[in-house]
C-alpha cells in the first residue's frame, strides 16, 4: 500500500515550484488525496511544522536570496515575487523568519543566521514519519443530526484546560455521563503555541429531552 507519506511528497514538490502562486489547502489536499480537512493535521503529523509556516519559511528563504545579492531591487517587487499582498506584511513576517528587517538583510547580510534558518527545511529532507492510509486512520462517516451542547473556545492556547474543566463541571452538574453523552471535538486548525489563538469547540450530545430541560441553562 502506497504510504501516505510519498502522498505528501508530491504536496511538497508543489510547494516548491509554486511559491509565487496560491497555495490552498484546498489544492494541496486535492494532490494529498486526503479530506481537505484532515489535511493540516497529517501535514503537521508527518513533518512537525503546520503548513503555513512550512511554505513562509521558504517564501522568505527566496526573498533573502533576491535581496542579499541585489543591492537594488526594490523590496515591494521581492514582496510581490514572494507571494505577500503587501510590502508592510511581508516586512513583518520575513523579519520573523529570518532575524533581520529586508532593508537590513539587504544592506547587510547575516548569512551565518540565514543558513541556520534553514534548519527546519534540513531536518524535513532528512526523514519524516512514515505513515500508511491505515495508519493515519482517516474515516469518514455519516452520522444523523445529534443534538449537541457545545462550549467555543476562541482564545490562546493555554486556556485550553479551562475550557475543557468547563465542560466537565457542565457534564457533572447536569449528569451527562461519558456513557451515555458522546464527547464531540471540533478542530480547525493544527496545534497552537500556548499564547497563540487556538479554535476548538468541544461538545457533548444529548437527547432532545434533555435539551430541552437545559435550554435555559443555554440561554444563560
Amino acid at each position: 500500500m502506497e504510504k501516505i507519506s510519498q502522498r505528501f511528497e508530491h504536496v511538497l514538490s508543489h510547494i516548491d515550484n509554486n511559491l509565487t502562486s496560491r497555495l490552498d489547502c484546498k489544492l494541496l489536499a486535492s494532490i494529498a488525496q486526503v479530506p481537505e480537512c484532515h489535511f493540516d493535521f497529517i501535514f503537521h503529523s508527518l513533518f512537525h511544522t503546520r503548513t503555513e509556516d512550512y511554505i513562509g519559511l521558504l517564501r522568505n528563504l527566496e526573498a533573502a536570496q533576491q535581496l542579499g545579492f541585489d543591492k537594488t531591487i526594490p523590496i515591494s517587487t521581492v514582496a510581490e515575487s514572494a507571494g505577500f499582498g503587501s510590502e508592510a506584511s511581508f516586512t513583518e513576517a520575513f523579519t520573523k523568519a529570518i532575524g533581520q528587517s529586508p532593508s537590513q538583510f539587504q544592506l547587510t547580510p547575516d548569512w551565518g543566521n540565514f543558513f541556520e534558518k534553514q534548519q527546519p527545511l534540513k531536518t524535513l529532507s532528512e526523514g519524516h514519519d512514515e505513515l500508511t492510509a491505515d495508519q493515519v486512520n482517516i474515516e469518514l462517516v455519516e452520522l444523523e443530526a445529534i443534538p449537541l451542547i457545545a462550549i467555543e473556545h476562541r482564545t490562546q492556547a493555554q486556556y485550553l484546560p479551562q475550557t475543557i474543566e468547563a465542560m466537565r463541571a457542565f457534564r457533572q452538574a447536569h449528569q451527562l455521563s461519558p456513557d451515555t453523552s458522546r464527547t464531540f471535538n471540533f478542530i480547525y486548525q493544527s496545534a497552537a503555541e500556548p499564547l497563540q489563538q487556538f479554535n476548538i469547540d468541544i461538545a457533548v450530545s444529548v437527547t432532545q429531552t434533555q435539551k430541552a430541560d437545559l435550554r435555559s441553562v443555554i440561554d444563560v
